[in-house]
């Protein structure tokens, strides 16, 4: 094994990186679903006590993206930074969103951090940190749910 760093692996991270955003934008989600793996896993660290946490399959996350087909559209995404780690499989994108709801025409913005682990150049391990309450901003549907976090923390 050679001490001399593999510049291959993170050019290809850089480009797999950018292909995740570029996808972010397909309303259908067919070129993100290309770029997942059969055993993908989706996590949602910020998730409401409501909504999902974990997603296991491509399967399962494509019924997610699925969802957003009839209530959200992302129209902008604009990238913030791109971090390396000491593993040349993962990479930390930090990106803002932006677009409405197709439901009430509202303004939907979004800062985004996600950490995409890729193996064979495919995305193996998605773990996406946002702000739900956005999401139910956008939606109308921030009450009900806000009512349930506070019930929840007082049991």
């Amino acid at each position: 094994m050679s001490n001399t760093p593999d510049t291959a692996v993170p050019d290809s991270l850089d480009g797999s990186s950018r292909r995740f955003l570029d996808a972010l934008l397909d309303p259908k989600h067919q070129s993100l679903i290309a770029m997942l793996a059969d055993d993908a896993v989706m996590e949602f660290p910020y998730a409401l006590p409501t909504s999902h946490k974990r997603l296991e399959g491509k399967n399962a996350i494509v019924g997610f993206l699925a969802q957003f087909e009839d209530f959200l559209i992302l129209r902008e995404i604009t990238p913030v930074a791109t971090h390396r780690t000491t593993n040349p499989h993962i990479a930390i994108l930090e990106y803002e969103g932006a677009g409405e709801s197709l439901q009430t025409g509202r303004a939907y913005r979004q800062k985004y951090i996600t950490v995409l682990t890729f193996r064979d150049g495919l995305i193996c391990h998605w773990k996406d940190y946002w702000n739900p309450v956005s999401v139910l901003a956008a939606t109308g549907d921030l009450d009900q749910p806000i009512r349930n976090v506070v019930m929840d923390s007082t049991n």
